[in-house]
């Protein structure tokens, strides 16, 4: 039983936790991202605790990216401008320049943006449904497989096959496919541990309430 799950995490030194820990939405849904919480990181850890701002500012920029991505939104004058305090607003330009980039010479076409999928008691939202693929963004050029589980399960929630995970820097990016046949077993197994540690923290610790 899990045994594609405790391979994966064996071969990418993980752990699995023991707890369950998410806030329900209003429908009483689990997000990808609280699932994917059961998969810990000791070295992730660490910079949590030891780099906590660098951690927040990575996140504030991914915030920052999307939303310059969801708008179409590119400000030139930041661009081009040599003003020191015009230069966190230029590293995020420059990572639409690159997503830019990526649009035009995959010649790509998207169709629907931030688009949210409920299937059993698990909800995902998808960055983007394109002409030829379905995307999700990565604001850093370094690539880890989490992301690929992550993405085989917005495969799993919605009806789309074909996917690519695009990585973004303020330099340039990388389009990289997604084998989701790989990760799904590892995505089932996820699915039927998370249902375990609901009725066990629910019952021994109180850890998840209604």
């Amino acid at each position: 039983m899990y045994d594609n799950l405790i391979s994966f995490c064996e071969d990418k030194k993980l752990f699995i936790s023991d707890t369950l820990k998410y806030n329900r939405y209003w429908d009483w849904n689990i997000s990808v991202t609280e699932l994917l919480s059961i998969l810990e990181d000791d070295s992730f850890n660490y910079v949590k605790r030891n780099y906590a701002q660098a951690i927040e500012d990575a996140c504030e920029r991914w915030k920052q990216v999307h939303s310059n991505i969801e708008e179409n939104k590119f400000d030139y004058n930041n661009y081009y401008s040599d003003s020191l305090e015009r230069s966190s607003k230029n590293k995020l330009d420059k990572f639409y320049l690159a997503y830019k980039q990526w649009k035009i010479i995959n010649s790509i076409t998207i169709l629907s943006s931030e688009q949210t999928f409920v299937k059993d008691w698990l909800r995902g939202t998808i960055d983007a449904i394109t002409n030829l693929w379905v995307v999700d963004y990565k604001t850093s050029l370094k690539e880890n497989e989490k992301y690929c589980i992550q993405v085989a399960f917005y495969c799993y929630l919605s009806w789309e096959e074909n996917w690519y995970i695009l990585y973004l820097s303020k330099d340039k990016y990388k389009f990289v496919k997604v084998d989701i046949q790989k990760y799904m077993p590892i995505v089932l197994e996820l699915i039927e541990l998370s249902k375990i540690l609901y009725k066990v923290n629910k019952q021994e610790n109180g850890t998840i309430t209604e």
